[in-house]
């Protein structure tokens, strides 16, 4: 393990230096999981320009997610990654610039409609779901799960098509 702390640590000024003369914006990616033994984990990638003008990506931190897996536990980690490398000039306005993962909301609104023990509780999920941004997506998909609510199971299966 001290081996790769210390190979880190070696490569992360070099990392550094080429993140801080890059000529384009720095674009990060992450993406959060839970190991098999329940420590979550976040990884952080960035991709960007060099002054030799290649396209560059690295692992920029893989960090132990010790609070949950909330935003803001992921965005104080982030933030610390962008500290050690001082690349805080590729920070934005995060209202204004503000990506939701629709795959995300989506899964949590089909869990409430899955899980949902009573009409009220699927409605109040639809209603917040709805208060989250990017609401035009999340709305087309609440007026489709209002109209097409099963009163029963369906049964028939169409076995002449495909």
């Amino acid at each position: 393990m001290r081996y790769i702390a210390a190979s880190y640590e070696f490569y992360a000024a070099q990392l550094a230096e080429s993140l801080q003369s890059a000529i384009s914006m720095i674009h990060l990616t992450s993406d959060l999981w839970t190991s098999p033994h329940r420590h979550g984990m976040l990884a952080v990638c960035g991709q960007w320009v060099d002054k030799g003008y290649k396209l560059r990506k690295a692992l920029l931190g893989l960090l132990e997610c010790r609070k949950g897996h909330s935003g803001e536990s992921q965005a104080g980690l982030i933030a610390d990654v962008l500290e050690r490398f001082e690349i805080r000039r590729i920070i934005f306005d995060p209202v204004r610039r503000r990506v939701c993962c629709f795959d995300h909301i989506i899964n949590l609104s089909l869990q409430s409609f899955l899980l949902a023990r009573s009409e009220e509780t699927l409605r109040t999920a639809i209603n917040d779901a709805g208060n989250v941004a990017g609401a035009q997506s999340i709305e087309t998909f609440s007026t489709a799960l209002n109209q097409n609510t099963p009163s029963g199971p369906d049964t028939t299966v169409d076995h002449t098509s495909g």
